[in-house]
C-alpha cells in the first residue's frame, strides 16, 4: 500500500505506479446502513424470484414499504454480483479466440460406453471455473476417458478447460449444435 505521509511528494508515486494523482487521496467509505438493509431485501428477493430483473425487485421492494428508484436497485445488484436468471440469447457461442474442436462422435457406435452423470455442477455466470471444478472431479473419480465430448459454449471452449483435457491426453469433441449441456464422457476400455 502507499504511505499517506511520503518522504517524496505524490506526484512522483502516482507516475512511478502510473496512477492518477486523484486516486492516491481515494478513500472508500463504508456501505451505509441503508444500503445494507436494502442489500439484504434484495437477496432474499432474488432468493426467492431468481429471475427477477432490477425493475420486478424495485416494484417487490416497494410493496414491502421500501421508496427506492430502480438505478439505485441495480447499482446493488451489480455490487452483490447477482443478475436475473433468464434465458438469454446465444449462451452456448464460442469465446471468438477460443479453439472450436471437430466433432468426432460423428458415425461412432457407443457400444461400449455406460452412460451416466459422473460430475455436476451449476452456476449462474459462463466463467469455465464451475465445469473445470466439475471435469477434475469426474477425471479424479472415473479416471481419463478417450473422448470427451461437449457443446461449443465458452466455458468449454475456455483455454483453462480445454488445457485440461489436453494435459491428459484426451481427445476433444464438440457438437456443432447450440445450447446443449449434454457432456459425454466415454471411454474405451467399456467404463464410463
Amino acid at each position: 500500500m502507499i504511505d499517506r505521509k511520503p518522504p517524496l511528494p505524490l506526484v512522483p508515486h502516482s507516475r512511478i505506479l502510473e496512477f492518477s494523482r486523484s486516486s492516491l487521496h481515494y478513500q472508500a467509505l463504508p456501505v451505509s446502513a441503508n444500503d445494507l438493509e436494502l442489500m439484504k431485501a434484495i437477496d432474499e428477493i432474488h432468493f426467492n424470484y431468481p429471475f427477477y430483473d432490477g425493475r420486478n425487485i424495485r416494484d417487490e421492494l416497494r410493496n414491502q414499504g421500501y421508496l427506492v428508484g430502480r438505478g439505485h436497485i441495480r447499482t446493488l445488484m451489480r455490487e452483490m454480483g447477482i443478475e436475473a436468471l433468464y434465458h438469454k440469447p446465444r449462451l452456448s457461442q464460442p469465446h471468438p479466440w477460443n479453439k472450436v474442436y471437430p466433432y468426432l462422435l460423428k458415425g461412432l457406435k457407443l457400444t461400449r460406453a455406460k452412460l451416466k452423470v459422473l460430475s455436476w455442477r451449476i452456476s449462474n455466470t459462463l466463467s469455465p471455473s464451475f465445469c473445470v471444478e466439475a471435469l477434475e472431479e469426474a477425471i479424479a473419480r472415473y479416471g481419463i476417458p478417450e473422448i470427451f465430448n461437449n457443446d461449443q459454449s465458452s466455458q468449454f471452449t475456455s483455454k483453462s478447460f480445454t488445457s485440461i483435457l489436453e494435459s491428459h491426453g484426451i481427445q476433444i469433441s464438440m457438437d456443432d449444435r447450440d445450447g446443449g449441456w449434454t457432456i459425454y464422457l466415454w471411454n474405451g476400455s467399456g467404463g464410463a
